[in-house]
């Protein structure tokens, strides 16, 4: 299993984690987006964004703007049915906020935003925008609130994107060793020190295990044991590495239930 401070941004653990430090969410959307945001809150329950109720493991920035505005940020590797993925994140930003008994009318704009380290269409652009239209009616926009944008760390329109943009981009696609260089940008530079202190986070590191553990789980169909028996492993590995009960049981948050699996394990 590789470790936390061998990964760059790109990896969608540390991207999701970096994103939940200060401004650096407001201040991404803010700089795609063209706009001000006022305040953004970013949903940090349990620190990352982890559902298991979702299709597969998702781990990504959800967060809402003072209009109630909803976006959803991933960073993206491969293509991997991206149109669908997009479809998908619409409707589950759309299920929750219908869930909470608002009338169609009062739905709020969602945003889903997939940062790429590839070209997802092939035009070489940094930046494509995505709306629904009407096809008959000379492509006008059908206003429905819904907005899909992908970056692309592969685009080679520098005429067409700010500088702010394109460096962004350049930081997500370098590798290990270039990711500390000076990029000569301001946001850039941020990012770079609230990285650092990811990586050098024990409790992140126990976190990003876990991720890791669950990532294994699913690809080996052994995801029905659970995010609790990830946990578990996690904390029989604190516990392995010296860290004392209660400090493995704050880090890895397991229940007494899942603690008393531990201790005093069912007979097969």
């Amino acid at each position: 299993m590789t470790q936390l401070r061998d990964q760059t941004i790109k990896n969608n653990f540390l991207f999701a984690a970096t994103m939940m430090q200060g401004n650096n969410c407001k201040d991404l959307l803010e700089m795609i987006l063209g706009i001000e945001i006022d305040h953004l809150r970013v949903n940090n329950e349990q620190q990352l964004m982890f559902n298991p109720d979702y299709h597969g493991i998702r781990l990504d920035v959800y967060a809402r703007d003072e209009n109630n505005t909803r976006y959803d940020i991933e960073i993206q590797i491969a293509y991997d049915y991206l149109p669908k993925r997009c479809r998908y994140y619409h409707s589950q930003m759309d299920m929750e906020l219908l869930s909470v008994g608002d009338d169609y009318e009062n739905l709020p704009d969602t945003y889903v935003i997939f940062i790429c380290d590839f070209d997802p269409v092939g035009d070489k652009k940094y930046i494509y925008t995505i709306t629904n239209t009407i096809i008959e009616s000379g492509n006008i926009k059908f206003e429905d609130g819904s907005h899909t944008i992908l970056l692309s760390t592969k685009g080679t329109n520098d005429d067409e994107v700010s500088k702010e943009i394109k460096t962004f981009l350049k930081y997500v696609s370098s590798s290990r060793r270039e990711c500390e260089d000076n990029f000569n940008d301001e946001y850039v530079a941020r990012l770079q020190k609230t990285v650092r202190e990811i990586w050098q986070s024990r409790e992140m590191e126990v976190q990003y295990m876990t991720f890791e553990d669950m990532l294994r789980r699913e690809g080996k169909k052994e995801y029905s044991r659970g995010y609790g028996m990830a946990l578990i492993d996690i904390y029989k590995r604190c516990i392995d590495s010296g860290m004392s009960k209660d400090e493995a049981v704050k880090i890895t948050g397991i229940t007494e239930v899942e603690l008393a699996s531990i201790e005093c394990p069912e007979a097969d």
